[in-house]
């Protein structure tokens, strides 16, 4: 038998309860993208929102990503900048390569 969206859902939360700061992303991750839950973007910022207040690089770069385009989101240059600077610090590959385009295209700095 099946599982229903709402059965993912529970098993998720009492998942996201015992979990590392990674894990915590990907169930992030997985709501954000529809991946074995229904998708759920609300709930996939809030995953992912809480574990970058816990200074999680991957978090940050993903969160630096969505603010920067503004998928989700309302656009938010200066907050996307902020989370993928902190990133990049821990060489978060997400992060370089986003920040590095926005240096090139003078996003958030003078262009470089």
């Amino acid at each position: 038998m099946a599982s229903s969206p709402r059965d993912l859902d529970q098993a998720f939360a009492k998942y996201a309860k015992h979990c590392d700061k990674n894990e915590y992303v990907q169930i992030g991750e997985c709501y954000l993208e529809g991946v074995a839950v229904e998708q759920n973007t609300e709930r996939a910022l809030s995953y992912l929102k809480e574990v970058a207040k816990r200074k999680v690089p991957r978090a940050m770069a993903l969160l630096g990503e969505i603010y920067l385009f503004g998928h989700y989101v309302e656009k938010d240059l200066e907050q996307a900048i902020d989370l993928l600077h902190f990133a990049a610090k821990y060489e978060e590959p997400r992060a370089l390569i986003l920040l590095s385009r926005c240096y090139q295209l003078g996003l958030g700095s003078e262009q470089d």
